[in-house]
């Protein structure tokens, strides 16, 4: 491509589409031309608005100018190496302008694509697990319509003094309610799973955890917890709280 050549396409636009509307595209010794991160995505075009253009011709195909506007389409499965120019009046001999065609990263996308379905599930989900007097409630959704089977798994965490935690098995049921109660329980930590299948298989595993404490220890903490900051704020003061 000469520099006259050139001059006459710089008249001119040149636009990249999908079908999830404007793509990127840069212009400069070659056309460069770059897939959507999402690589499902079709229906491709390159829009060249020039008024010096009677017609392109990509892959033996011609695209003529339609009211000063070609529109070319482009497939990044099958993409070929250049665009063939050719203006209007012999203004300049036909030109050669190379492709370069930037694929998406399939796999990337793929990772982000399944992350984005599970946050999604578990949205849909949206379980709760409320602690009460002894007992637990347990409140949750379908993660969607191809749901018909929903197990709910519920184990008791124990960490004594010189060991590692522990998990034991509390409850496990087939259910086909979006609700569960379960009461005289002792106090602790559990962790409550809800695991929705699809005929297909599992759909989504959901958990959530919930101490159950003693009242009584729990006042005793927040007693000291008061006098703590009690005594932090008079330091900070310069002077000292008297307690009765």
């Amino acid at each position: 491509m000469d520099k006259y050549q050139l001059n006459l396409l710089n008249r001119g636009t040149i636009a990249f589409t999908s079908e999830l509307g404007e793509e990127k595209a840069e212009m400069g010794e070659n056309l460069t031309l770059y897939q959507n991160e999402n690589y499902k995505v079709g229906n491709y075009k390159i829009i060249i608005s020039n008024a010096s253009i009677e017609s392109i011709t990509y892959q033996s195909k011609r695209y003529a100018s339609n009211n000063n506007v070609v529109t070319i389409d482009f497939d990044f499965d099958n993409v070929g190496t250049e665009l063939v120019i050719s203006f209007k009046n012999g203004l300049a001999d036909e030109c050669r302008l190379p492709l370069q065609a930037v694929q998406s990263d399939k796999g990337a996308f793929d990772k982000k694509e399944a992350k984005e379905q599970r946050e999604q599930l578990i949205a849909n989900v949206g379980l709760v697990v409320a602690a009460g007097p002894g007992l637990i409630n347990v409140f949750w959704n379908k993660a969607n319509s191809d749901v018909v089977k929903t197990v709910v798994k519920v184990s008791y965490y124990h960490t004594p003094s010189s060991g590692e935690s522990r998990e034991y098995p509390v409850f496990e049921k087939e259910t086909e309610s979006y609700y569960l109660s379960l009461t005289g329980l002792a106090y602790g930590t559990y962790r409550c799973v809800i695991e929705e299948h699809s005929s297909k298989g599992l759909v989504i595993s959901v958990e959530g955890n919930v101490a159950l404490n003693n009242p009584v220890t729990v006042m005793k903490q927040e007693a000291k917890e008061i006098k703590e900051l009690q005594k932090a704020v008079g330091r900070a003061a310069g002077g000292h709280w008297v307690h009765n």
